[in-house]
């Protein structure tokens, strides 16, 4: 935990890191799995190049989906239905391509919602 604004929590190669404010209140269980699972997919293998990006985020925003399975939430199966028909026809989700989302949008959405999708 860090004493600073960050406005997010962040995987590094050694560990997550949480502003002070996330655990001033109830910390979201679902955020600390997604930056758990980064030990083990993504931070463990260092992203060579930004394209590979949706590889590192996309398996943490899985493993967040298969956390919140195994805690009596929606299955996997489920979020990714949810997320299919939330996002059917948002161009911006669908736009970007994950494997090379370009300089100007280094972490879009799409490939966090989209690479956990694939997998």
């Amino acid at each position: 935990m860090v004493d600073a604004n960050l406005g997010f929590a962040i995987e590094t190669q050694t560990r997550p890191v949480y502003e002070s404010f996330f655990f001033r209140r109830k910390p979201n269980p679902v955020i600390i799995a997604h930056e758990i699972a980064h030990q083990w997919f993504g931070d463990s293998v260092s992203v060579n190049r930004w394209r590979d990006t949706w590889l590192n985020e996309g398996f943490a925003t899985w493993a967040s989906w298969l956390y919140a399975e195994k805690r009596s939430g929606p299955n996997a199966n489920t979020n990714f239905a949810r997320m299919w028909h939330l996002y059917h026809g948002v161009h911006s989700l669908w736009n970007v391509q994950v494997a090379n989302p370009g300089r100007q949008e280094v972490l879009p959405g799409a490939i966090y919602i989209r690479g956990a999708m694939a997998l």
